[in-house]
């Protein structure tokens, strides 16, 4: 791939599976939630699917109205009891660090409300690279919307032309893009490896030390 593209000045990232490794975790949490508070089991896939959309979007599948508070609040205490298997990639730091070092802005685009969020980080120490933190409590629509990418651009100070928007999931490059971003497919954590490649972004990171090299040296990192 031909690295004829605009100045990055920010990189926007998206923070499940992109940053932090919470597959173990989301999904330890969501399946005692659901035999715990509704006597429903359901199989590593389906659980594996769900976990990646937003909370109370996807306990609303499963329980009636009246009990979605509640459940919720049991998600949340699941949450916390299983928080140790949350784990950062590997050369996430770095990467991070070396991103701010060579200038760029760095913000997170999450669909994780504000209060997920930060319990999504708690641990990581990655709050020291980040200038902005976008969730689902900042904006009226969460990704594959552009709205969360234009308000961190607008937070940063920077043009959306001038952004990258990196992610592990067909959201973040579908926000990235109508927002009129760059977008970079975050594969190490994702779901989706082929579709995502087939959606053509414009930056391929196998792994998070692909961020530095593209971004920073301007290494090819793909052909």
């Amino acid at each position: 791939m031909a690295l004829a593209q605009p100045e990055i000045k920010a990189v926007l990232l998206d923070l499940d599976r992109t940053l932090a490794d919470s597959r173990a975790w989301c999904m330890k949490a969501l399946d005692h939630t659901l035999v715990d508070g509704l006597g429903l089991h359901l199989e590593e896939q389906e659980l594996d699917g769900i976990s990646m959309t937003p909370t109370r979007d996807f306990l609303a599948r499963y329980c009636h109205p009246g009990e979605l508070d509640a459940i919720a609040d049991l998600m949340r205490r699941n949450l916390l009891a299983y928080h140790p298997l949350l784990e950062i990639y590997p050369g996430v730091l770095a990467a991070l660090e070396a991103l701010r070092a060579a200038g760029l802005h760095l913000a997170v685009v999450t669909s994780q409300t504000c209060e997920e969020s930060r319990l999504t980080r708690q641990g990581l120490n990655i709050d020291a690279y980040i200038e902005q933190w976008i969730t689902a409590s900042d904006v009226k629509r969460v990704k594959p919307d552009p709205e969360p990418v234009w308000v961190a651009c607008q937070r940063l100070g920077v043009d959306p032309a001038e952004t990258i928007m990196v992610g592990d999931a067909m959201t973040d490059l579908q926000a990235g893009r109508a927002a009129g971003a760059l977008t970079g497919a975050a594969l190490w954590g994702s779901r989706t490896r082929q579709e995502m490649l087939d959606y053509r972004p414009d930056f391929i990171f196998e792994q998070a030390a692909d961020m530095k090299a593209a971004l920073v040296t301007r290494q090819e990192v793909i052909d």
